[in-house]
């Protein structure tokens, strides 16, 4: 089941026509912006990253927000830091 910050989060993206099963690969690995944000929508307790988003009003400048964030998770999670292979490490998918 969906929690409403996940609804919030996702109806922001899709507005600036972006696909949420779109991926951001780095080196071997892959994240989708579905599972991204399903992840923000209980790591982020105080909800920052809308505010992040809602504040974005552009596709092209929400994909580089995006992109380098999902880019820097996969990064962090493959090198070991504990606080993001807690929450990241399940959804990261290899790319075969």
């Amino acid at each position: 089941m969906e929690n409403e910050y996940l609804a919030e989060l996702k109806n922001i993206v899709i507005e600036e026509g972006i696909d949420l099963t779109e991926t951001v690969k780095y080196t071997e690995h892959e994240l989708s912006i579905n599972d991204y944000l399903a992840a923000v929508s209980f790591r982020d307790k105080d909800q920052l990253v809308i505010q992040v988003l809602e504040q974005m009003g552009d596709e092209g400048l929400m994909e580089w927000y995006l992109t380098g964030t999902m880019t820097r998770i996969i990064m962090e999670t493959l090198n070991g830091d504990p606080s993001y292979v807690d929450c990241y490490s399940k959804i990261l998918k290899k790319i075969s």
